[in-house]
Protein backbone atom coordinates (compact mmCIF):
# COMPACT_ATOMS: atom_id res chain seq x y z
CA UNK A 1 0.00 0.00 0.00
CA UNK A 2 1.23 3.25 -0.98
CA UNK A 3 2.20 5.76 1.72
CA UNK A 4 1.01 8.33 0.03
CA UNK A 5 -2.63 6.94 1.39
CA UNK A 6 -1.81 7.11 4.93
CA UNK A 7 -5.08 7.99 6.84
CA UNK A 8 -4.46 10.93 9.04
CA UNK A 9 -4.28 9.13 12.12
CA UNK A 10 -1.70 7.36 10.26
CA UNK A 11 0.42 10.34 9.96
CA UNK A 12 -0.33 11.93 13.72
CA UNK A 13 1.09 8.57 14.92
CA UNK A 14 4.37 9.21 12.26
CA UNK A 15 4.48 12.78 13.89
CA UNK A 16 4.36 10.95 17.96
CA UNK A 17 7.19 8.58 16.89
CA UNK A 18 9.62 11.08 15.66
CA UNK A 19 9.22 14.23 17.75
CA UNK A 20 8.31 13.12 20.92
CA UNK A 21 9.87 9.17 20.73
CA UNK A 22 12.20 10.26 23.62
CA UNK A 23 9.46 11.58 26.16
CA UNK A 24 9.59 9.17 29.22
CA UNK A 25 6.31 7.61 29.86
CA UNK A 26 5.31 7.15 33.01
CA UNK A 27 3.65 3.52 34.25
CA UNK A 28 2.42 2.32 37.53
CA UNK A 29 4.14 -0.69 38.46
CA UNK A 30 2.22 -1.76 41.67
CA UNK A 31 0.06 -0.29 44.62
CA UNK A 32 -0.82 -2.01 47.90
CA UNK A 33 -3.79 0.09 50.25
CA UNK A 34 -4.36 -2.22 53.11
CA UNK A 35 -5.93 -1.37 56.51
CA UNK A 36 -4.65 -3.23 59.76
CA UNK A 37 -6.43 -5.30 61.84
CA UNK A 38 -6.25 -2.67 65.22
CA UNK A 39 -4.34 0.66 65.55
CA UNK A 40 -1.71 2.33 67.45
CA UNK A 41 0.68 4.92 67.69
CA UNK A 42 3.66 2.30 67.94
CA UNK A 43 2.64 0.09 65.30
CA UNK A 44 2.25 3.46 63.18
CA UNK A 45 6.12 4.28 64.51
CA UNK A 46 7.12 0.73 63.44
CA UNK A 47 5.39 1.27 59.79
CA UNK A 48 7.54 4.50 59.44
CA UNK A 49 10.62 3.02 60.38
CA UNK A 50 10.46 0.46 58.31
CA UNK A 51 10.61 2.68 55.50
CA UNK A 52 13.07 4.84 56.46
CA UNK A 53 15.30 2.07 57.50
CA UNK A 54 14.98 0.55 53.66
CA UNK A 55 15.86 4.25 52.23
CA UNK A 56 18.76 4.42 54.31
CA UNK A 57 20.39 1.67 53.01
CA UNK A 58 19.97 2.07 49.69
CA UNK A 59 21.01 5.97 49.88
CA UNK A 60 23.27 5.77 53.13
CA UNK A 61 23.66 9.19 54.78
CA UNK A 62 20.87 11.23 53.19
CA UNK A 63 18.08 10.38 55.74
CA UNK A 64 18.66 12.66 59.43
CA UNK A 65 18.90 10.35 62.60
CA UNK A 66 15.98 13.29 63.26
CA UNK A 67 13.31 11.71 60.80
CA UNK A 68 13.02 8.52 62.89
CA UNK A 69 11.80 10.68 65.19
CA UNK A 70 8.75 11.74 62.85
CA UNK A 71 10.42 15.31 61.82
CA UNK A 72 10.28 16.06 58.07
CA UNK A 73 12.97 16.31 55.56
CA UNK A 74 14.14 16.58 51.91
CA UNK A 75 17.03 15.82 50.01
CA UNK A 76 17.52 17.10 46.37
CA UNK A 77 20.23 16.21 44.06
CA UNK A 78 20.22 15.33 40.33
CA UNK A 79 18.74 12.14 39.75
CA UNK A 80 17.28 11.92 43.30
CA UNK A 81 14.85 13.63 45.39
CA UNK A 82 14.16 12.01 48.83
CA UNK A 83 11.08 13.69 51.35
CA UNK A 84 9.13 12.75 53.96
CA UNK A 85 6.20 15.03 55.06
CA UNK A 86 4.13 14.20 58.26
CA UNK A 87 0.69 15.86 59.84
CA UNK A 88 0.75 14.86 63.70
CA UNK A 89 -2.93 16.17 64.10
CA UNK A 90 -4.26 14.41 61.41
CA UNK A 91 -2.30 11.08 62.15
CA UNK A 92 -0.97 10.90 58.82
CA UNK A 93 2.86 10.60 57.66
CA UNK A 94 4.19 9.99 54.21
CA UNK A 95 7.68 9.41 52.59
CA UNK A 96 8.71 10.08 48.60
CA UNK A 97 11.68 9.10 46.75
CA UNK A 98 12.47 9.37 43.21
CA UNK A 99 15.71 8.27 41.98
CA UNK A 100 18.04 6.92 38.03
CA UNK A 101 17.86 2.96 38.11
CA UNK A 102 21.42 2.74 37.89
CA UNK A 103 21.10 -0.50 36.85
CA UNK A 104 18.81 -0.51 33.70
CA UNK A 105 20.47 0.75 30.17
CA UNK A 106 17.09 1.65 29.44
CA UNK A 107 17.03 5.25 31.77
CA UNK A 108 14.57 4.23 33.45
CA UNK A 109 13.60 6.53 37.06
CA UNK A 110 11.81 4.87 39.99
CA UNK A 111 9.04 6.66 42.51
CA UNK A 112 7.57 5.31 45.41
CA UNK A 113 5.58 6.69 47.69
CA UNK A 114 4.56 4.81 51.22
CA UNK A 115 1.68 6.48 53.37
CA UNK A 116 1.11 5.74 56.78
CA UNK A 117 -2.34 7.12 58.75
CA UNK A 118 -4.40 6.78 61.52
CA UNK A 119 -8.36 5.80 60.68
CA UNK A 120 -10.63 5.97 63.81
CA UNK A 121 -9.81 2.29 65.44
CA UNK A 122 -7.57 1.08 62.28
CA UNK A 123 -4.25 2.10 60.38
CA UNK A 124 -3.63 2.23 57.19
CA UNK A 125 -0.62 0.97 55.08
CA UNK A 126 -0.38 2.56 51.28
CA UNK A 127 1.88 2.10 48.92
CA UNK A 128 2.55 2.45 45.37
CA UNK A 129 5.86 1.72 42.63
CA UNK A 130 6.23 3.72 39.50
CA UNK A 131 8.49 3.47 36.75
CA UNK A 132 9.21 6.43 33.93
CA UNK A 133 10.97 5.12 30.86
CA UNK A 134 11.55 5.95 26.88
CA UNK A 135 11.88 1.99 26.44
CA UNK A 136 9.21 -0.14 25.21
CA UNK A 137 10.84 -2.84 27.22
CA UNK A 138 8.95 -4.30 30.09
CA UNK A 139 9.49 -2.91 33.63
CA UNK A 140 10.31 -5.44 36.09
CA UNK A 141 7.19 -6.16 38.86
CA UNK A 142 8.60 -4.69 41.94
CA UNK A 143 7.62 -4.36 45.49
CA UNK A 144 9.80 -2.39 47.78
CA UNK A 145 11.12 -4.96 50.49
CA UNK A 146 9.81 -2.72 53.43
CA UNK A 147 6.20 -4.01 52.24
CA UNK A 148 7.01 -7.48 53.48
CA UNK A 149 8.48 -6.28 56.74
CA UNK A 150 4.59 -4.65 57.31
CA UNK A 151 3.11 -7.90 56.85
CA UNK A 152 5.41 -9.38 59.13
CA UNK A 153 5.04 -7.31 62.11
CA UNK A 154 1.74 -5.71 61.44
CA UNK A 155 -1.68 -7.43 61.01
CA UNK A 156 -2.65 -6.02 57.52
CA UNK A 157 -6.42 -7.21 56.32
CA UNK A 158 -8.21 -8.00 53.28
CA UNK A 159 -11.96 -8.52 53.82
CA UNK A 160 -11.00 -9.81 57.48
CA UNK A 161 -8.66 -11.94 56.21
CA UNK A 162 -4.90 -11.19 56.86
CA UNK A 163 -2.57 -10.82 54.23
CA UNK A 164 0.27 -12.49 54.54
CA UNK A 165 3.64 -12.80 52.27
CA UNK A 166 3.73 -16.55 52.53
CA UNK A 167 2.08 -18.89 51.06
CA UNK A 168 -0.85 -20.90 52.93
CA UNK A 169 -1.25 -24.01 52.45
CA UNK A 170 -5.39 -25.59 52.66
CA UNK A 171 -4.88 -28.36 54.88
CA UNK A 172 -8.22 -29.48 56.49
CA UNK A 173 -11.95 -28.92 55.94
CA UNK A 174 -11.78 -26.01 58.51
CA UNK A 175 -8.75 -24.22 56.53
CA UNK A 176 -10.99 -24.93 52.99
CA UNK A 177 -14.21 -23.10 54.40
CA UNK A 178 -12.28 -20.50 55.54
CA UNK A 179 -10.78 -20.54 52.13
CA UNK A 180 -14.36 -20.47 50.41
CA UNK A 181 -15.64 -17.30 52.78
CA UNK A 182 -12.65 -15.65 51.16
CA UNK A 183 -13.50 -16.62 47.45
CA UNK A 184 -16.82 -15.36 47.82
CA UNK A 185 -16.45 -12.27 49.83
CA UNK A 186 -17.90 -9.45 47.93
CA UNK A 187 -15.51 -6.77 49.82
CA UNK A 188 -12.32 -8.96 48.53
CA UNK A 189 -9.92 -6.60 47.28
CA UNK A 190 -7.23 -8.89 46.31
CA UNK A 191 -6.72 -11.65 44.02
CA UNK A 192 -6.34 -15.27 44.79
CA UNK A 193 -4.18 -17.49 43.62
CA UNK A 194 -4.61 -21.83 44.26
CA UNK A 195 -1.83 -23.63 43.33
CA UNK A 196 -3.32 -27.67 43.48
CA UNK A 197 -1.16 -30.46 44.28
CA UNK A 198 -0.09 -32.70 41.49
CA UNK A 199 -2.16 -35.88 41.18
CA UNK A 200 1.46 -38.33 40.68
CA UNK A 201 3.61 -36.41 42.37
CA UNK A 202 3.96 -36.77 46.30
CA UNK A 203 3.20 -33.23 47.72
CA UNK A 204 4.60 -31.15 44.72
CA UNK A 205 3.45 -28.84 42.51
CA UNK A 206 3.44 -26.85 39.41
CA UNK A 207 5.11 -23.59 40.78
CA UNK A 208 6.62 -22.26 44.03
CA UNK A 209 4.08 -21.27 46.09
CA UNK A 210 6.00 -19.42 48.62
CA UNK A 211 7.70 -17.95 46.29
CA UNK A 212 5.08 -16.46 44.23
CA UNK A 213 3.68 -15.53 47.61
CA UNK A 214 7.13 -13.80 48.28
CA UNK A 215 7.33 -11.69 44.84
CA UNK A 216 3.46 -10.66 45.32
CA UNK A 217 3.44 -9.86 48.80
CA UNK A 218 0.63 -7.43 49.73
CA UNK A 219 -0.85 -7.75 46.52
CA UNK A 220 -2.39 -11.60 46.79
CA UNK A 221 -3.56 -14.20 49.12
CA UNK A 222 -1.74 -17.49 47.63
CA UNK A 223 -2.54 -21.24 48.62
CA UNK A 224 -1.60 -24.48 48.28
CA UNK A 225 -4.13 -27.19 47.60
CA UNK A 226 -3.80 -30.73 48.55
CA UNK A 227 -5.07 -33.86 46.23
CA UNK A 228 -7.83 -34.64 48.91
CA UNK A 229 -9.29 -30.34 49.45
CA UNK A 230 -9.17 -30.26 45.51
CA UNK A 231 -11.75 -32.58 44.87
CA UNK A 232 -13.66 -31.41 47.79
CA UNK A 233 -13.46 -27.47 46.18
CA UNK A 234 -14.91 -28.90 42.81
CA UNK A 235 -18.05 -30.90 44.67
CA UNK A 236 -18.49 -26.85 46.17
CA UNK A 237 -17.20 -24.52 42.90
CA UNK A 238 -18.66 -26.92 40.19
CA UNK A 239 -15.81 -27.91 37.44
CA UNK A 240 -16.02 -24.68 36.00
CA UNK A 241 -14.42 -23.02 38.92
CA UNK A 242 -12.64 -25.98 40.13
CA UNK A 243 -8.61 -26.19 40.16
CA UNK A 244 -6.85 -29.55 40.31
CA UNK A 245 -4.07 -31.79 39.09
CA UNK A 246 -1.04 -29.27 39.02
CA UNK A 247 -3.49 -26.17 37.49
CA UNK A 248 -3.09 -22.50 38.78
CA UNK A 249 -6.26 -20.61 38.71
CA UNK A 250 -6.46 -16.82 39.69
CA UNK A 251 -9.68 -15.75 41.31
CA UNK A 252 -10.31 -12.07 40.97
CA UNK A 253 -12.34 -10.28 43.28
CA UNK A 254 -15.85 -10.38 43.25
CA UNK A 255 -16.20 -14.12 42.46
CA UNK A 256 -19.78 -15.20 42.32
CA UNK A 257 -21.15 -11.40 42.33
CA UNK A 258 -23.94 -10.75 39.96
CA UNK A 259 -21.35 -8.43 38.48
CA UNK A 260 -18.57 -10.76 38.07
CA UNK A 261 -16.98 -10.96 34.66
CA UNK A 262 -13.86 -11.41 35.31
CA UNK A 263 -12.14 -14.78 33.70
CA UNK A 264 -11.00 -16.48 36.57
CA UNK A 265 -7.70 -18.15 34.51
CA UNK A 266 -6.55 -21.96 35.54
CA UNK A 267 -3.91 -22.38 33.74
CA UNK A 268 -3.30 -26.34 33.29
CA UNK A 269 -0.05 -28.54 34.27
CA UNK A 270 1.35 -29.02 30.81
CA UNK A 271 1.10 -25.39 29.46
CA UNK A 272 2.64 -24.58 32.76
CA UNK A 273 5.51 -27.06 32.09
CA UNK A 274 5.71 -25.63 28.72
CA UNK A 275 5.53 -21.92 29.60
CA UNK A 276 9.58 -22.07 28.63
CA UNK A 277 11.54 -19.38 26.98
CA UNK A 278 14.76 -17.49 27.05
CA UNK A 279 16.46 -20.63 27.99
CA UNK A 280 14.24 -20.62 31.50
CA UNK A 281 12.00 -23.25 32.40
CA UNK A 282 8.25 -22.93 32.20
CA UNK A 283 7.44 -23.17 35.52
CA UNK A 284 9.87 -19.89 36.30
CA UNK A 285 8.77 -18.52 33.31
CA UNK A 286 5.14 -18.73 34.51
CA UNK A 287 5.59 -17.81 37.71
CA UNK A 288 7.00 -14.89 36.29
CA UNK A 289 4.01 -14.04 34.07
CA UNK A 290 1.78 -14.56 36.92
CA UNK A 291 4.00 -12.08 39.23
CA UNK A 292 3.95 -9.24 36.65
CA UNK A 293 -0.11 -10.07 35.80
CA UNK A 294 -0.49 -9.66 39.79
CA UNK A 295 1.63 -6.35 39.73
CA UNK A 296 -0.23 -5.28 37.11
CA UNK A 297 -3.97 -5.93 38.22
CA UNK A 298 -3.09 -3.68 41.45
CA UNK A 299 -3.01 -0.35 39.06
CA UNK A 300 -5.17 -1.60 36.15
CA UNK A 301 -7.55 1.19 36.57
CA UNK A 302 -7.22 5.39 37.39
CA UNK A 303 -10.23 4.55 40.11
CA UNK A 304 -7.04 2.69 41.84
CA UNK A 305 -5.20 4.85 41.33
CA UNK A 306 -7.38 7.96 42.95
CA UNK A 307 -8.11 5.52 45.91
CA UNK A 308 -3.92 6.18 46.64
CA UNK A 309 -3.46 9.27 49.54
CA UNK A 310 -0.59 10.57 47.55
CA UNK A 311 2.46 12.10 48.85
CA UNK A 312 1.59 15.40 46.77
CA UNK A 313 -1.56 15.74 48.53
CA UNK A 314 -0.06 15.63 52.53
CA UNK A 315 2.48 17.89 51.32
CA UNK A 316 0.07 20.05 49.96
CA UNK A 317 -1.77 19.88 53.09
CA UNK A 318 0.77 20.70 55.39
CA UNK A 319 2.00 23.60 53.24
CA UNK A 320 -1.64 24.89 53.62
CA UNK A 321 -2.03 24.16 57.05
CA UNK A 322 1.32 26.37 57.63
CA UNK A 323 0.12 29.42 55.27
CA UNK A 324 -3.13 29.24 57.66
CA UNK A 325 -0.84 29.15 60.39
CA UNK A 326 1.90 32.11 59.40
CA UNK A 327 -0.73 34.64 57.86
CA UNK A 328 -3.34 34.09 61.34
CA UNK A 329 0.02 35.31 63.81
CA UNK A 330 0.36 38.24 61.13
CA UNK A 331 -2.95 39.09 60.94
CA UNK A 332 -3.43 39.31 64.89
CA UNK A 333 -0.22 41.52 65.10
CA UNK A 334 -1.63 43.59 62.28
CA UNK A 335 -5.08 44.08 64.45
CA UNK A 336 -2.46 44.72 67.59
CA UNK A 337 -0.65 47.44 65.93
CA UNK A 338 -4.10 49.05 64.37
CA UNK A 339 -5.48 49.31 68.07
CA UNK A 340 -2.19 51.02 69.01
CA UNK A 341 -2.02 53.15 66.23
CA UNK A 342 -5.08 54.97 67.36
CA UNK A 343 -4.08 55.59 70.70
CA UNK A 344 -0.84 56.66 69.53
CA UNK A 345 0.75 60.33 69.29
CA UNK A 346 2.14 61.81 66.00
CA UNK A 347 5.60 60.96 66.56
CA UNK A 348 4.86 57.04 66.76
CA UNK A 349 3.08 56.39 63.53
CA UNK A 350 6.25 56.29 61.46
CA UNK A 351 7.35 53.67 63.72
CA UNK A 352 3.47 51.77 63.73
CA UNK A 353 3.67 52.60 59.51
CA UNK A 354 7.10 50.78 59.49
CA UNK A 355 5.89 48.07 61.59
CA UNK A 356 3.15 47.33 58.84
CA UNK A 357 5.95 47.33 55.86
CA UNK A 358 7.76 44.31 58.20
CA UNK A 359 4.36 42.42 58.60
CA UNK A 360 3.17 43.06 54.72
CA UNK A 361 6.78 42.01 54.31
CA UNK A 362 6.32 38.63 56.20
CA UNK A 363 3.02 38.22 54.50
CA UNK A 364 4.48 38.59 50.91
CA UNK A 365 7.44 35.99 52.22
CA UNK A 366 5.19 33.43 53.07
CA UNK A 367 3.53 33.18 50.05
CA UNK A 368 6.52 32.67 48.43
CA UNK A 369 7.39 30.08 50.47
CA UNK A 370 4.27 28.69 49.99
CA UNK A 371 4.22 29.11 46.46
CA UNK A 372 7.69 27.25 46.37
CA UNK A 373 6.17 24.44 48.76
CA UNK A 374 3.17 23.96 46.24
CA UNK A 375 5.65 23.59 43.33
CA UNK A 376 7.56 21.04 44.99
CA UNK A 377 4.18 19.23 45.95
CA UNK A 378 3.01 19.94 42.18
CA UNK A 379 5.85 17.76 40.48
CA UNK A 380 5.07 14.10 42.61
CA UNK A 381 1.36 14.90 41.83
CA UNK A 382 1.81 15.89 38.21
CA UNK A 383 3.77 12.15 38.16
CA UNK A 384 0.43 10.36 39.49
CA UNK A 385 -1.50 12.32 36.72
CA UNK A 386 0.45 11.64 34.15
CA UNK A 387 0.75 7.77 35.21
CA UNK A 388 -3.37 8.14 35.71
CA UNK A 389 -3.72 9.48 31.87
CA UNK A 390 -1.46 6.43 30.91
CA UNK A 391 -4.20 4.38 33.01
CA UNK A 392 -7.07 5.90 31.67
CA UNK A 393 -5.53 5.28 27.97
CA UNK A 394 -6.36 1.83 28.24
CA UNK A 395 -9.43 1.84 30.22
CA UNK A 396 -11.57 1.01 27.20
CA UNK A 397 -9.73 -1.64 26.53
CA UNK A 398 -10.38 -3.39 30.27
CA UNK A 399 -14.13 -2.51 30.09
CA UNK A 400 -14.19 -4.47 26.78
CA UNK A 401 -12.47 -7.13 28.26
CA UNK A 402 -14.65 -7.32 31.53
CA UNK A 403 -18.24 -7.16 28.86
CA UNK A 404 -17.03 -9.72 26.96
CA UNK A 405 -15.41 -11.93 29.31
CA UNK A 406 -19.49 -12.44 30.75
CA UNK A 407 -19.34 -15.30 27.79
CA UNK A 408 -16.32 -16.90 29.71
CA UNK A 409 -18.60 -19.79 31.33
CA UNK A 410 -20.09 -20.82 27.81
CA UNK A 411 -16.73 -21.28 26.14
CA UNK A 412 -15.31 -23.45 29.22
CA UNK A 413 -18.54 -25.65 28.38
CA UNK A 414 -16.92 -25.80 24.79
CA UNK A 415 -18.43 -24.01 21.89
CA UNK A 416 -21.55 -22.94 21.60
CA UNK A 417 -24.39 -25.42 19.57
CA UNK A 418 -27.50 -24.43 17.52
CA UNK A 419 -26.61 -25.19 14.25
CA UNK A 420 -24.11 -23.52 11.64
CA UNK A 421 -23.02 -20.20 12.10
CA UNK A 422 -24.68 -17.80 9.87
CA UNK A 423 -21.85 -15.95 7.69
CA UNK A 424 -22.98 -12.01 7.29
CA UNK A 425 -21.98 -10.08 3.85
CA UNK A 426 -21.03 -6.54 5.33
CA UNK A 427 -18.38 -5.08 7.00
CA UNK A 428 -20.39 -3.02 9.14
CA UNK A 429 -22.08 -5.55 11.58
CA UNK A 430 -18.28 -7.55 11.70
CA UNK A 431 -18.14 -5.97 15.73
CA UNK A 432 -21.63 -7.61 16.60
CA UNK A 433 -21.11 -10.28 15.03
CA UNK A 434 -18.18 -11.16 16.99
CA UNK A 435 -19.48 -9.84 20.60
CA UNK A 436 -22.62 -12.29 19.81
CA UNK A 437 -20.66 -15.14 18.71
CA UNK A 438 -16.73 -14.89 19.99
CA UNK A 439 -16.71 -12.44 22.92
CA UNK A 440 -14.97 -14.88 24.62
CA UNK A 441 -11.96 -16.09 22.22
CA UNK A 442 -11.83 -12.70 19.78
CA UNK A 443 -11.00 -9.08 20.79
CA UNK A 444 -11.28 -6.39 17.94
CA UNK A 445 -9.17 -3.58 18.51
CA UNK A 446 -10.55 -0.13 17.94
CA UNK A 447 -8.07 0.46 15.03
CA UNK A 448 -9.24 -2.78 13.13
CA UNK A 449 -12.87 -1.15 13.49
CA UNK A 450 -11.74 1.91 12.13
CA UNK A 451 -9.91 0.25 9.53
CA UNK A 452 -13.09 -1.57 8.45
CA UNK A 453 -14.81 1.63 7.64
CA UNK A 454 -12.47 2.30 4.23
CA UNK A 455 -12.36 -2.24 3.63
CA UNK A 456 -12.76 -2.30 -0.10
CA UNK A 457 -12.07 -6.23 -0.15
CA UNK A 458 -14.77 -7.59 -2.00
CA UNK A 459 -14.85 -11.03 -0.98
CA UNK A 460 -16.23 -9.81 2.32
CA UNK A 461 -17.80 -13.38 3.31
CA UNK A 462 -14.04 -15.08 3.25
CA UNK A 463 -13.10 -12.31 5.86
CA UNK A 464 -15.81 -13.49 8.27
CA UNK A 465 -14.65 -17.30 7.27
CA UNK A 466 -11.49 -16.78 8.04
CA UNK A 467 -11.86 -14.29 11.35
CA UNK A 468 -14.04 -17.17 12.16
CA UNK A 469 -11.24 -19.94 11.66
CA UNK A 470 -9.36 -17.95 14.16
CA UNK A 471 -12.05 -18.30 16.98
CA UNK A 472 -12.36 -21.96 16.34
CA UNK A 473 -9.47 -24.09 14.75
CA UNK A 474 -7.06 -21.60 15.82
CA UNK A 475 -8.58 -21.03 19.12
CA UNK A 476 -8.69 -24.68 19.62
CA UNK A 477 -5.01 -25.28 18.56
CA UNK A 478 -3.69 -22.81 20.98
CA UNK A 479 -5.35 -23.73 23.66
CA UNK A 480 -4.93 -27.91 23.14
CA UNK A 481 -3.42 -29.77 25.81
CA UNK A 482 -0.22 -32.14 24.35
CA UNK A 483 -2.21 -35.05 23.67
CA UNK A 484 -4.26 -33.14 21.53
CA UNK A 485 -2.03 -30.76 20.32
CA UNK A 486 -1.55 -32.77 16.80
CA UNK A 487 -5.14 -33.57 16.45
CA UNK A 488 -6.20 -29.70 16.37
CA UNK A 489 -3.20 -28.62 14.24
CA UNK A 490 -4.51 -30.79 11.49
CA UNK A 491 -7.58 -29.74 11.96
CA UNK A 492 -6.26 -25.88 11.68
CA UNK A 493 -4.48 -26.93 8.72
CA UNK A 494 -7.67 -28.70 6.96
CA UNK A 495 -9.75 -25.61 7.60
CA UNK A 496 -7.04 -23.10 5.76
CA UNK A 497 -6.93 -25.27 2.77
CA UNK A 498 -10.60 -25.69 2.48
CA UNK A 499 -10.96 -21.80 3.41
CA UNK A 500 -7.53 -21.18 0.15
CA UNK A 501 -5.63 -18.83 3.12
CA UNK A 502 -2.74 -18.95 4.81
CA UNK A 503 -1.64 -18.06 7.95
CA UNK A 504 2.11 -17.09 9.71
CA UNK A 505 4.56 -14.31 10.39
CA UNK A 506 3.51 -11.29 8.90
CA UNK A 507 6.91 -9.47 8.71
CA UNK A 508 10.11 -10.21 10.06
CA UNK A 509 12.26 -9.00 13.20
CA UNK A 510 14.87 -7.43 10.49
CA UNK A 511 12.12 -5.21 9.45
CA UNK A 512 9.64 -4.01 11.44
CA UNK A 513 11.30 -1.22 12.87
CA UNK A 514 11.17 0.47 9.83
CA UNK A 515 7.53 0.19 10.32
CA UNK A 516 7.20 -0.19 14.09
CA UNK A 517 3.92 1.86 14.27
CA UNK A 518 1.78 0.06 11.36
CA UNK A 519 2.94 -3.15 13.39
CA UNK A 520 2.80 -2.16 16.63
CA UNK A 521 -0.58 -1.62 18.77
CA UNK A 522 -1.44 0.31 22.40
CA UNK A 523 -2.55 -3.25 24.24
CA UNK A 524 -0.99 -4.19 27.75
CA UNK A 525 0.16 -7.93 29.05
CA UNK A 526 1.91 -7.96 32.01
CA UNK A 527 4.21 -4.42 31.88
CA UNK A 528 4.32 -4.14 27.59
CA UNK A 529 1.94 -1.37 26.56
CA UNK A 530 2.67 -1.79 23.30
CA UNK A 531 2.30 -5.23 21.06
CA UNK A 532 3.14 -6.31 17.68
CA UNK A 533 0.98 -7.90 15.58
CA UNK A 534 3.12 -10.92 14.55
CA UNK A 535 0.62 -13.04 12.69
CA UNK A 536 -1.73 -12.36 9.89
CA UNK A 537 -4.22 -13.97 7.68
CA UNK A 538 -3.66 -14.09 3.11
CA UNK A 539 -5.62 -14.42 1.35
CA UNK A 540 -7.22 -12.82 -2.26
CA UNK A 541 -4.96 -12.98 -4.80
CA UNK A 542 -1.23 -12.12 -5.24
CA UNK A 543 -1.28 -8.18 -5.29
CA UNK A 544 -1.49 -4.66 -3.26
CA UNK A 545 -4.65 -3.88 -4.71
CA UNK A 546 -7.12 -3.86 -1.62
CA UNK A 547 -10.20 -4.70 -3.46
CA UNK A 548 -8.43 -8.32 -4.01
CA UNK A 549 -5.70 -8.85 -1.29
CA UNK A 550 -7.23 -9.61 1.55
CA UNK A 551 -5.02 -9.57 5.16
CA UNK A 552 -6.10 -10.15 8.74
CA UNK A 553 -3.55 -8.64 11.20
CA UNK A 554 -3.67 -10.45 14.70
CA UNK A 555 -1.83 -11.80 17.50
CA UNK A 556 -2.12 -13.93 20.41
CA UNK A 557 -2.99 -12.81 23.83
CA UNK A 558 -1.45 -15.93 26.37
CA UNK A 559 -3.10 -14.53 29.65
CA UNK A 560 -6.40 -13.78 28.52
CA UNK A 561 -6.66 -16.93 25.85
CA UNK A 562 -7.59 -14.80 23.08
CA UNK A 563 -7.36 -13.85 19.55
CA UNK A 564 -6.13 -9.70 19.24
CA UNK A 565 -7.03 -8.28 15.84
CA UNK A 566 -5.33 -4.97 14.75
CA UNK A 567 -6.01 -4.51 11.46
CA UNK A 568 -7.88 -5.62 8.75
CA UNK A 569 -8.28 -6.42 5.54
CA UNK A 570 -6.53 -4.16 3.64
CA UNK A 571 -2.53 -4.69 3.06
CA UNK A 572 0.14 -3.04 5.75
CA UNK A 573 3.20 -0.85 4.08
CA UNK A 574 6.37 -2.94 4.49
CA UNK A 575 8.11 -0.16 2.52
CA UNK A 576 8.64 -2.69 -0.11
CA UNK A 577 4.58 -2.84 -0.90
Amino acid sequence: MSTGRQSLGDQLKEVRRTRFGNIPRVRPVMQMLLPSGGGSEAARRNARQAVLEWAAEKWQGLVPAAAFSGEDFEHERPGLKLAAVGLPESGVWGFFVEHLDLDSAHARTWVTEAVVAELDQVDLYAVRNQCSSTSTEDVPSTTPRFVRQWLERHDLRDAGRTVRGSAATVSDPEALSQLLRSLLDPSRQLPIVVASQLAHESAAYSIDCDRLAQRTAGLAHVFCLPMEQSFALTEILGKELAVFNGAVRTYWPGLGTPDDTQAHINVLAPRIKAWQTDGEDGPTRFLEFLTAQLHRFSVNTPAKLDQHPGFAQLRRKKADIALATRVAEIESRRRMLDEHKSKSHTEDLELLRLGMEVLEGELAKVRRELASERTRADYAEQVLEIADEDSRASQNELESMRAQNAHLFGALKGKKGGGALAIPSSYEVLPAWLDEHFADRILLLGRAKRALKGAMFEEVELVFKGIKMLGEEYWDLRTAAPDDYEKAKKAFESKLQALGITEGASITASRVGEVEEQYTVEYTIGQSSRQKLDRHLRGGSNTKDDRYCMRVYFFWDDARQKVVIGHLPSHLDTRTS
